[in-house]
């Protein structure tokens, strides 16, 4: 089975099979038990879990469907994620250093999707074309 789309890098593949895995198992044991990742709110802490299972169920159809564009969806929705733990480890007083290494990867991923030519060529009847009859 191929699970590389087109005009997407191999290694963003990879790191989407790899975050999309870790933040769905993650997020569900979080939602079970906030207290495992020091969460004192469990509203909270049930709240982070159920984000992270949804943007790693995003990951995993992205690879699943061969998509460029559901690649670049599913990385764009996480950067944004990125972005409020960013203000939010600001606001805190918490070092910003996760939330920014998150933030430069996922810019750099949405990047080489872009300069890989994966945006823009897919079509409904991706990944097969429709070939019109001959009359």
């Amino acid at each position: 089975m191929r699970l590389k789309a087109s005009g997407v890098p191999t290694w963003v593949t990879g790191l989407a099979l790899v975050i999309g895995a870790f933040s769905t198992v993650a997020g569900v044991a979080i939602m079970i038990d906030p207290s495992i990742m020091n969460i004192d709110d469990a509203v909270v802490g049930r709240q982070w879990g159920g984000r992270n299972v949804g943007l790693g169920i995003a990951l995993l159809v992205a690879v699943a469907l061969r998509s460029a564009g559901a690649y670049f969806a599913a990385f764009a929705a996480g950067l944004f994620r990125d972005i409020g733990d960013l203000i939010g480890a600001v606001d805190d007083g918490a070092s910003p250093i996760v939330p920014l290494v998150f933030l430069v990867v996922g810019a750099v991923v949405l990047a080489s999707i872009a300069r890989a030519g994966g945006l823009g060529t897919e079509t409904l009847n991706s990944p097969r074309q429709v070939q019109p009859t001959q009359p």
